[in-house]
């Protein structure tokens, strides 16, 4: 991949960081709860523990990634690159507990769709060079009819 190509990448995981830093936002105070309209009845009720659970979760992937003390380019480089830096930056994820573990799980679908991607623009790549051989074969075969003057 060229510098461009990794820098969108790059862009990717920021905007993967930017979903859980949204979801994570979502979380909130037992003040905040019981300052919104019918807020002691949802507190009661619990409606609001599914979304502060989310928004826990959320935090806590999002500060696995931080720890790590990669820029969204290394991240890239390591979600996008060989098997090799995506276990190890799995792996790493991982052993910083739970907010590890769901953001490995989530770039891992991320990673999981590229690598279909790529399989199957390698599949129809050398269909398009064959197709591109035989029409330039096919070109300088067929010679124009030439025109008489006169006629």
């Amino acid at each position: 991949m060229n510098d461009d190509t990794w820098a969108k990448a790059a862009e990717q995981v920021g905007a993967y960081q930017k979903t859980l830093s949204t979801a994570a936002d979502q979380h909130k105070s037992t003040w905040e709860q019981l300052k919104e309209v019918g807020g002691l009845f949802k507190m009661a009720s619990g409606s609001n523990e599914v979304l502060n659970e989310n928004a826990e979760r959320a935090m806590a992937a999002e500060k696995a990634i931080r720890d790590l003390g990669m820029s969204n380019e290394e991240v890239a480089r390591s979600l996008y690159g060989s098997d090799g830096q995506w276990k190890l930056l799995g792996d790493r994820l991982a052993a910083t507990g739970e907010g590890g573990i769901m953001a490995a799980g989530q770039l891992s679908k991320i990673r999981d769709e590229f690598m279909r991607q790529r399989e199957a623009a390698g599949r129809v790549a050398p269909g398009v060079s064959e197709l591109a051989r035989q029409c330039a074969s096919w070109a300088t075969r067929r010679r124009p009819r030439r025109r008489r003057h006169g006629r």
